[in-house]
């Protein structure tokens, strides 16, 4: 039996996590040592994050007179979407 996906739930890597967060790979790697980062999926060995948990992590951490009800309901598609599709090459430097 197959279960039908969202985007929400869609499994992302740490590069492509990365992208979405605008920070490096190599700090979502840090935070998972530590504890800390939004949570993340291990199968085997790879390590994965859903999309919907990047983001309830950010609506966690949103600052403001609104707090987090004020953030927005659900990263952009569009561009978790171009992340799965590019690897999220732009972070190489």
């Amino acid at each position: 039996m197959r279960t039908e996906r969202t985007e929400q739930d869609a499994l992302l890597t740490p590069r492509q996590a990365a992208g979405l967060l605008a920070v490096a790979p190599r700090s979502l790697e840090s935070w998972r040592h530590r504890g800390q980062g939004p949570a993340f999926v291990r199968i085997g060995r790879l390590v994965r994050y859903r999309a919907s948990d990047l983001e309830r992590w950010i609506g966690e951490r949103t600052v403001g007179a609104a707090g987090p009800a004020a953030a927005s309901p659900s990263i952009s598609l569009a561009f978790a979407s171009s992340a799965r599709r590019t690897g999220s090459r732009s972070m190489r430097a």
